[in-house]
Protein backbone atom coordinates (compact mmCIF):
# COMPACT_ATOMS: atom_id res chain seq x y z
CA UNK A 1 0.00 0.00 0.00
CA UNK A 2 0.97 3.53 -0.53
CA UNK A 3 0.13 7.15 0.62
CA UNK A 4 0.02 9.93 -1.95
CA UNK A 5 2.10 12.47 -0.37
CA UNK A 6 2.76 16.68 -2.20
CA UNK A 7 6.34 17.61 -0.85
CA UNK A 8 7.93 20.76 -1.47
CA UNK A 9 11.59 20.76 -2.36
CA UNK A 10 14.03 23.69 -2.97
CA UNK A 11 14.79 24.09 -6.77
CA UNK A 12 18.30 22.64 -6.15
CA UNK A 13 17.42 19.53 -4.51
CA UNK A 14 14.96 18.75 -7.90
CA UNK A 15 18.02 19.57 -10.55
CA UNK A 16 20.11 17.07 -7.95
CA UNK A 17 17.16 14.15 -8.39
CA UNK A 18 16.59 14.78 -12.48
CA UNK A 19 19.97 14.70 -12.91
CA UNK A 20 20.56 11.55 -10.83
CA UNK A 21 17.36 9.82 -12.41
CA UNK A 22 14.46 9.64 -14.42
CA UNK A 23 12.07 8.29 -11.63
CA UNK A 24 11.98 11.08 -8.58
CA UNK A 25 9.30 8.61 -6.62
CA UNK A 26 11.86 5.92 -6.95
CA UNK A 27 14.65 8.06 -6.07
CA UNK A 28 12.90 9.85 -3.15
CA UNK A 29 11.59 6.16 -1.95
CA UNK A 30 14.88 4.99 -2.04
CA UNK A 31 16.78 7.84 0.12
CA UNK A 32 14.19 7.14 2.69
CA UNK A 33 14.83 3.59 3.36
CA UNK A 34 17.99 4.28 3.48
CA UNK A 35 17.80 6.74 5.91
CA UNK A 36 15.68 5.03 7.91
CA UNK A 37 17.81 1.95 8.02
CA UNK A 38 20.71 4.73 9.13
CA UNK A 39 18.62 5.79 12.24
CA UNK A 40 17.80 2.12 13.26
CA UNK A 41 21.26 0.71 13.12
CA UNK A 42 22.46 4.22 15.36
CA UNK A 43 19.19 3.14 17.76
CA UNK A 44 20.65 -0.50 17.55
CA UNK A 45 24.38 0.64 18.25
CA UNK A 46 23.36 2.89 21.37
CA UNK A 47 21.12 0.03 22.90
CA UNK A 48 23.62 -2.09 22.36
CA UNK A 49 26.59 0.66 24.16
CA UNK A 50 24.07 1.42 26.77
CA UNK A 51 23.37 -2.24 27.41
CA UNK A 52 26.21 -4.45 26.58
CA UNK A 53 26.12 -8.23 25.88
CA UNK A 54 29.34 -9.78 27.75
CA UNK A 55 28.92 -12.84 25.32
CA UNK A 56 28.21 -10.97 21.87
CA UNK A 57 32.14 -10.38 21.91
CA UNK A 58 32.66 -14.39 22.33
CA UNK A 59 29.47 -14.86 19.44
CA UNK A 60 30.74 -12.06 16.93
CA UNK A 61 34.33 -13.53 16.94
CA UNK A 62 32.96 -17.03 16.21
CA UNK A 63 30.77 -16.15 13.58
CA UNK A 64 33.47 -14.44 11.61
CA UNK A 65 36.32 -17.22 12.12
CA UNK A 66 33.16 -19.49 10.51
CA UNK A 67 32.79 -17.28 7.91
CA UNK A 68 35.78 -15.49 6.98
CA UNK A 69 37.71 -16.92 3.84
CA UNK A 70 41.44 -16.30 3.37
CA UNK A 71 42.47 -15.05 -0.59
CA UNK A 72 44.08 -17.67 -2.29
CA UNK A 73 47.94 -17.52 -2.80
CA UNK A 74 48.30 -18.23 -6.40
CA UNK A 75 51.85 -17.35 -8.05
Amino acid sequence: MSVPITVRIPDDLAEFIDHETDNRTAFVVRALEHERRRLRYEQEIAHRLAAPDPTADAEEAAIVAATYRTKLDIE
